[in-house]
């Protein structure tokens, strides 16, 4: 349970043919995307580990949208798609 994440990102990556190697797209990726994936490794990992934290969590997931809007915006005009 505990590699779940790395093998789902893995073979998600391999069936996209890019490269799954850690950090191998740092350099392509923008600072957005970076930190929605970060943000939501982090409120995953405390929520899995401070259940308790419930109103922490809730708060993550409300940053973590707001990133998501951001980072949504980023993606759709890199690829300049309009919506």
């Amino acid at each position: 349970m505990q590699r779940m994440h790395q093998e789902l990102f893995r073979d998600t990556m391999r069936w996209f043919g890019l490269d799954p190697a850690y950090g191998a797209h740092i350099g392509t990726a923008s600072t957005l995307t970076l930190a929605t994936n970060n943000l939501m490794s982090l409120c995953g990992s405390f929520a899995a580990a401070e259940p308790e934290a419930a109103a922490d969590v809730v708060f993550g997931a409300r940053c973590a949208m707001i990133l998501d809007a951001l980072w949504v915006g980023d993606l759709l005009a890199r690829f300049k798609i309009q919506v």
